[in-house]
């Protein structure tokens, strides 16, 4: 549902950017949707995450999806991020 980009970042702590274009979710209120629950998701995970810049972009599938599958699929990439997985 998402492609995320990280790089190191010299803050000390982890920041988000958001990509979420009209052609992957449609029209405002879908795409607005998805960048709150990107954000929500990014709070809940920051203080796990290392000093980085993560840019969350969103796929087609993610406007389709319910909150609980996009948290569970955000969930997993902050995993990653960390580099648990």
């Amino acid at each position: 549902m998402f492609v995320v980009q990280c790089s190191r970042n010299e803050a000390g702590s982890a920041r988000l950017g958001m990509a979420v274009s009209t052609r992957a979710a449609g029209n405002s209120v879908r795409r607005n949707r998805l960048r709150r629950l990107i954000r929500e998701s990014f709070r809940m995970h920051r203080q796990e995450l290392p000093a980085v810049d993560v840019l969350v972009t969103a796929r087609p599938a993610a406007a389709q999806a319910t909150n609980r599958a996009v948290f569970e699929s955000l969930a997993g990439l902050w995993q990653r991020v960390r580099g648990d997985a």
